[in-house]
């Protein structure tokens, strides 16, 4: 199953589920990037950008990071090419 990551940008809170690398703030990271978090390296499967309306304008406030160990992330995509054969 997929980690959650989540970093709301706006206010500078980062959410307890998971301590999100200085990287994933200042970069704009994309799937399957390797991320390190305490010591473990995950692969990011997927990233959702959150806006909200504010004085008229959508504004981002937060994003989040779906991610896997590097080892699952691997025999994931070695599976679905399994199934694509098949």
């Amino acid at each position: 199953m997929a980690k959650r990551v989540l970093w709301r940008e706006s206010k500078g809170i980062k959410d307890k589920q998971e301590e999100v690398p200085s990287k994933a703030r200042s970069c704009n990271l994309q799937c399957g990037e390797s991320v390190t978090i305490e010591d473990r390296a995950y692969t990011i499967s997927a990233v959702t950008h959150r806006y909200q309306l504010r004085k008229g304008k959508y504004e981002p406030t937060e994003k989040r990071l779906d991610v896997l160990s590097t080892g699952r992330y691997i025999l994931n995509l070695y599976l679905e090419n399994l199934l694509e054969q098949s």
